[in-house]
């Protein structure tokens, strides 16, 4: 939805449209999913039983494995309300990147689905090597949860890279000018919107003005028009203060020619004795 190719179809009042959204398997609302693993030719119910488990909605979340042995997990796992955000809490660092990504999706799922992959395919080779290994549970449990952890701070990782990377509208990967670029609209979205149709009646331009503008790219056509219409002020500007200059001028004309008059008056005066 929208030109940044948002997946999200938020629910609500349709305010009397009749109609509806198709329901996907990942719902933006989800709280977590899981795989669950039940693998009896595998041997022990340690290496056998694994959950996959994925906090937030999965299309921008890490499956994690745990072995169905274990006693406990990552206390990233077990803090943190839906209410109230936390920056220890492994679910809030999944449901955050989940959120902050709709405000330019189509370019940060980018960087999200590289992060995705690559924790993945380290999570598929975690577990096989746990498999391949002597059975000892209390190792299977530490890697397991290391691992998990590992992600947790992946993720936050990859929350501020996106929060500095997208921001005001800017595409930043460094401190020079050349490592900033303004990433704009889509075309498509531009044609549909009030953007085509610019200047509507907000701002006449001359004949001579709309023929220069014809082919140009809107930053440099608005630029031109920022500095016409300066122009135009600035005439005016300086009209409107050579005006108060005359005035101001023949203000006090007027008031030093009195002054004299009065004072000559007074020379005219002879003093009774």
């Amino acid at each position: 939805a929208g030109p940044f190719g948002s997946p999200v179809r938020w629910s609500g009042s349709a305010g009397g449209v009749i109609g509806g959204w198709e329901r996907p398997i990942s719902m933006y609302r989800t709280l977590f999913a899981f795989v669950l693993q039940s693998r009896s030719h595998k041997g022990p119910n340690a290496i056998g039983g694994v959950a996959w488990y994925a906090q937030d909605a999965p299309h921008g979340s890490v499956f994690v494995p745990f072995s169905c042995a274990q006693d406990s997990v990552p206390e990233s796992y077990l803090v943190g309300r839906q209410s109230k955000f936390h920056p220890q809490s492994a679910w809030w660092a999944f449901n955050f990147v989940n959120n902050w990504s709709l405000l330019r999706y189509n370019a940060m799922s980018v960087d999200i689905l590289s992060k995705i992959d690559t924790l993945q395919k380290s999570a598929f080779s975690l577990r096989s090597k746990l498999e391949s290994e002597p059975l000892e549970i209390a190792s299977i449990e530490r890697q397991s949860n290391a691992f998990a952890e590992h992600v947790v701070a992946q993720w936050w990782q990859l929350a501020w890279t996106l929060i500095g990377k997208f921001s005001d509208g800017y595409l930043t990967t460094g401190e020079g000018p050349e490592q900033q670029a303004s990433i704009g609209y889509p075309a498509w979205w531009l044609q549909a919107s009030e953007f085509a149709t610019w200047p509507g009646d907000s701002f006449q331009p001359k004949a001579s003005m709309l023929k220069t503008l014809v082919g140009v790219d809107s930053e440099t056509a608005q630029n031109f028009v920022r500095q016409a219409t300066a122009g135009k002020s600035l005439a005016v500007g300086n009209y409107s203060i050579a005006i108060g200059w005359v005035i101001m001028g023949a203000v006090l004309g007027v008031g030093v020619s009195a002054l004299g008059k009065k004072m000559r008056r007074r020379r005219g005066y002879k003093v009774v004795k």
